[in-house]
């Protein structure tokens, strides 16, 4: 992925044609919906109202994704001094917003650097900016400028070099005190396979079978045991069968009141006591 001027984005999407627009983005990697690029033409609009510096929209990428964690932000930008992130939505939901932001802030912290989050409401024209005590706090436009006029923009190092997904992959085998913590966030889409999860643990009935497929380091443990988690705070009584001998992690989690067996002890439990295997 490639940094982008903000502006020249939405020029390019009102006046290129389809096909020449497709290009242009595929150049730089950015897939966004029609829809969002109109929600970016109204912060360039709200940005420039001042008449500041027109460098204060260099240096953007749009729709990042963590690899392999899937995890997205509208629009980023890193400085040696400090990074910013802009989350743009055409709605204005404060809680949705500063749960946006907060996990932002997880994820980006693990760069070492200062870190400015801002959420823009395209239907308000309002910018908020997260505190250090994880409120939101409503912003004049000019102190965004301000921000973005300061920020010492740095764009030699590429993206990908500067985002290692195992830091973010908590393992309730490596991490048993951050995971029994929470100290952790799902992604979008492993928050999607939870809710399906759920939905069909909660259905009566003989049987259901779940299975969680993926590839190597997408999360899938931390995942099921998140379930698992979140069924012993339901008051539910799951029983993890671990297929191979139990490593520390999970020594650690039988020690807080999780049921947790070797395949080979399989045998010598009596399954009626538990409602979720």
């Amino acid at each position: 992925m490639k940094p982008i001027n903000l502006l020249s984005l939405t020029q390019a999407h009102r006046s290129l044609v389809a096909n020449l627009y497709e290009e242009y983005a595929k150049l730089h990697s950015i897939e966004i919906k029609s829809s969002e690029v109109d929600d970016l033409r109204i912060l360039v609009q709200k940005l420039l109202a001042g008449q500041p510096r027109r460098e204060i929209l260099d240096g953007y990428y749009v729709g990042f994704k963590i690899p392999q964690i899937g995890k997205e932000f509208d629009l980023l930008r890193f400085g040696s001094n400090y990074n910013v992130n802009i989350e743009v939505k055409s709605d204005c939901d404060h809680a949705k917003k500063q749960r946006q932001l907060l996990r932002n802030r997880y994820y980006l912290g693990y760069l070492g650097i200062p870190l400015h989050n801002i959420s823009f409401s395209s239907s308000t024209g309002e910018f908020y900016s997260l505190q250090a005590d994880g409120t939101l706090d409503l912003c004049e436009p000019q102190e965004i400028v301000d921000i973005l006029s300061a920020q010492e923009v740095e764009i030699s190092k590429p993206i990908n070099d500067r985002f290692q997904p195992s830091n973010y992959l908590v393992s309730p085998f490596n991490s048993p005190d951050k995971f029994l913590s929470g100290e952790y966030f799902l992604t979008s889409q492993q928050e999607n396979f939870k809710t399906q999860a759920m939905q069909r643990l909660a259905i009566g009935g003989p049987a259901n079978f779940i299975s969680l497929t993926g590839s190597a380091g997408t999360g899938k443990t931390l995942l099921a045991y998140d379930i698992v988690a979140e069924l012993i705070r339901l008051g539910r009584s799951p029983l993890i069968v671990h297929c191979g001998n139990l490593n520390g992690g999970q020594c650690h989690l039988i020690g807080a009141g999780w049921s947790i067996i070797p395949v080979k002890q399989l045998r010598n439990y009596d399954l009626t006591r538990f409602d979720t295997i």
